[in-house]
Formats: C-alpha cells, sequence, structure tokens
C-alpha cells in the first residue's frame, strides 16, 4: 500500500510541474510531493488589498525628501517611500520619478517642490491620490480609472487638475501660475471655479485669483539639429545597479516590482547578468491545476550577448520551493523581424531531483509602437509558443537594454498576467 501511493504522489507532482513553464520575466509554480493536505494561501481577490504608497525612482542629482510634521530635508534614494504629508524637491540639477500604487507616476524636473496630500484606497477599489505642486515642472502619467469614484487630482496656487487616466504635463512658474498641456485623453482643469477640458494636444494658462484660458493647440518648437545616421539596433546588457520598475495585473491584483542587475556570472559556458526582485505584497498566482501559491523572489540570468534567459529560480511562500530551469537555444539577435528560432527548457525541482523538459518556438513577428507607464517605446513584438499555442507575447526596445517593456503571459497560470514598464535606471 505505501508503495502505491508513493507512485500516485510522484506521478501528480510530474503532471502539475509540466503545467509551470515560466519563460522572460515572472513565471512557473510548483507543488510539495508530501500526500499530506497543507493549509492553501489567502488569494488576492479585491484591489483592497494593495497597501497605499508612493516610491522614489530614478532620483538623479539633488533630490530632497522632507516628512510629515519635520522641518529638515534629508537627501533622496531609490525606494524611499513617501506618504501623506510628506514633501519632495529637486535642485537645478534634480530630477526624480514618483511611483504611486495604482501604476500612476509623475516625473518630477528640476527646481520643483511636490507635496503629498492625499494617497487612500476603499475596500471597493476607490482609490484616490492628492498632490500639491507647488512650483517646477512634472509629466503626469496616470493610470486609468474604471471606478467612478476614484481620482488623481494636482493642486497648484493657481489651479487643480482632474484626470481619470491620460498624461499631462504641468508647469507652475514661481509667481504660482500655472499652464498644463494635454499629451494624451484629457484633463479637467479648475481655477477661482472656472473649468475647461484640456484634451489632447491642447494647453490652458492660469494665473493666481484667475481663470483658466480657453485651450488653444500646443505648439512645441522643433530645434534644427544635423541630420544623424540611422540608428541599427544592437544587443546591449544593463550595468550592476541597472534597475527596472514593473507592474504586475493578474485579475484583481496590482502590485509593483523592482528588478535588480546584481551581478555576472557564467551558465554552463554563457557570459550572463543576474537580474533579481523581491516581492511585497508577494504575487498571489494559481496555476492551471487551480493551486493558489505566493512568489516572493525570482533571479534571473540572462546572456549578454542576446539577452536569452539562461537560467531562473524562483522562492515561493506557500511551499518554499526553489527550482532551476537551464537553457539551449543559441537565440540570434531579437532585434530583427523576421528571426524565428527554437529553445528546450529543462525545469528541475531540486526538492524531488525531478527534471522535465519543454520547447518553445520564438519568432519576432513585427516592430510597432507600445505605451506603458514609463513611456511610448518603438518595440520589437516577440511571440512564444508551445506544442503550436501561443503562450506569451514580450515587446522588447533596444532603448530599455537588458529587460522587455511589456509582457502577455496567457500560459503560465490560470489568469493572464501583464507586466508593463513604470520606470527604468540603467547603469
Amino acid at each position: 500500500m505505501h508503495k502505491s501511493q508513493t507512485i500516485i504522489g510522484c506521478t501528480i507532482l510530474v503532471l502539475v510541474l509540466a503545467f509551470l513553464i515560466p519563460l522572460v520575466g515572472c513565471g512557473g509554480g510548483g507543488t510539495t510531493t508530501t500526500p499530506i493536505a497543507t493549509p492553501t494561501p489567502t488569494i488576492t481577490t479585491t484591489p483592497s488589498s494593495i497597501v497605499p504608497s508612493c516610491t522614489i525612482s530614478s532620483p538623479a542629482g539633488t533630490v530632497q525628501v522632507q516628512k510629515k510634521g519635520s522641518t529638515a530635508w534629508t537627501n533622496a534614494a531609490a525606494g524611499t517611500k513617501l506618504e501623506a504629508g510628506d514633501s519632495l524637491k529637486t535642485e537645478s540639477d534634480g530630477s526624480a520619478v514618483l511611483l504611486f500604487f495604482d501604476g500612476s507616476s509623475m516625473e518630477v524636473k528640476a527646481n520643483s517642490q511636490i507635496l503629498v496630500n492625499e494617497m487612500s484606497i476603499t475596500g471597493t477599489g476607490s482609490t484616490s491620490i492628492g498632490l500639491n505642486q507647488l512650483v517646477g515642472s512634472t509629466i503626469n502619467r496616470v493610470a486609468k480609472l474604471v471606478d467612478s469614484s476614484s481620482k488623481y487630482e494636482v493642486e497648484t496656487p493657481a489651479a487643480v487638475a482632474v484626470v481619470r487616466g491620460t498624461v499631462f504635463d504641468l508647469v507652475v512658474d514661481e509667481n504660482g501660475d500655472t499652464t498644463i498641456k494635454s499629451e494624451e485623453d484629457s484633463v479637467s482643469f479648475t481655477a477661482s471655479g472656472v473649468t475647461v477640458t484640456v484634451n489632447q494636444g491642447f494647453e490652458s494658462n492660469a494665473p493666481v485669483g484667475g481663470t483658466p484660458s480657453t485651450p488653444t493647440i500646443s505648439i512645441t518648437p522643433t530645434p534644427t539639429a544635423a541630420p544623424t545616421p540611422t540608428k541599427t539596433p544592437t544587443v546591449g546588457y544593463p550595468g550592476v545597479g541597472s534597475q527596472y520598475v514593473y507592474k504586475y495585473t493578474y485579475g484583481t491584483e496590482i502590485i509593483q516590482g523592482t528588478w535588480t542587475v546584481t551581478g555576472n556570472e557564467t551558465v554552463t559556458g554563457v557570459d550572463c547578468y543576474i537580474l533579481g526582485a523581491m516581492f511585497s505584497p508577494s504575487l498571489q498566482r494559481v496555476d492551471p491545476n487551480n493551486t493558489a501559491f505566493a512568489i516572493t523572489a525570482l533571479t534571473v540570468w540572462r546572456s549578454k550577448q542576446n539577452l536569452a534567459q539562461y537560467k531562473a529560480i524562483m522562492e515561493e511562500s506557500a511551499t518554499t520551493m526553489t527550482y532551476a530551469e537551464t537553457y539551449n537555444d543559441g537565440t540570434p539577435n531579437m532585434f530583427a523581424v523576421g528571426n524565428a528560432w527554437s529553445f528546450d527548457e529543462i525545469q528541475s525541482d531540486e526538492n524531488v531531483m525531478l527534471s522535465i523538459p519543454r520547447s518553445y518556438d520564438v519568432a519576432v513577428v513585427g516592430q510597432e509602437d507600445v505605451t506603458v507607464p514609463a513611456g511610448t517605446f518603438n518595440c520589437y513584438k516577440i511571440e512564444f509558443s508551445r506544442g503550436g499555442s501561443l503562450v506569451k507575447t514580450g515587446w522588447w526596445s533596444p532603448d530599455v537594454t537588458g529587460s522587455f517593456v511589456k509582457a502577455v503571459d496567457i500560459g503560465t497560470y490560470a489568469s493572464t498576467e501583464t507586466e508593463e514598464l513604470v520606470s527604468y535606471s540603467l547603469k
């Protein structure tokens, strides 16, 4: 009887592992071999699990923070958290990006000062972000707000800008006069009780104590520049310390994670750079067999020559499992439309000493512009197929060295996972 139970247990484990095939970035999962039932982890099912936060990313030059209730300004660092009542300012050489819990971001340029008024989320999923731009220039990229009660609001000494998902520039002069320009969709711009709608490609101005001007078409001077040769895409790799911030959308779960290049290592004779992330809160996932698990950390090794992934290790809080993959793909330059190749993946679980091989077909199917919170990039669209079925699509830009801009995974989990680049800093 004991031998039969062991055979059945191992057979189930092999079938479960066969579904968990991570590709580029985040993916995969596993189960334990013991037939004893283990508690099922709680799955993130509502946006109320999101912790309202604002994180400083990509600080450059002089960037300082003043905490609520303090009069002291201290130098800011990447990853610093801001709370309601905290302020950020940049000097003439400074700039930074504020990353918000809902996927929105504010790029703060030189000689600017921002006060975080409010960050909240209700049990129904309504989000509220309120900012006060005292002076300076910002670019605001606001995630689409599907809940009618949600808002993203920026107040200035002269006016208030309210949006439900758009990209807009906001400039506040030293005397408080405010100019807003919509880069995408529309913005409600209010001053002295008068509101105008600023549509894409238009701008409006409001002086302190006055009303908004009638929106007019924005005219951006085009500087005369010497012609430059056409840029030929080349494969590159990032230096140690480079960072990429991604927004993960899985069902109702929206979480941001920061990936950092931590070093270099040779894997099966291939010179690779190491890219790792820790997720807090963890990524709550369900595999195709409806087994729930939580991803707490993920590390990948990518080839410096062609950016192919050669190894991955994932840690799960539910099973404390670590797994590794090895690749033998010989990938050509992925920045060339029409290139196609195949690779074999060997997934092994060091806990039970199993190896499960899988084969993938990959093709660069086109080139297109992709807009994500980090901006708009001209990308190469790459499709990954397994057994003739599409399992993942990735968009890569030569300008974002060493990592992707967007990925949509439909084959690893029970639901689709979408990853979008929020910001990045290359070393």
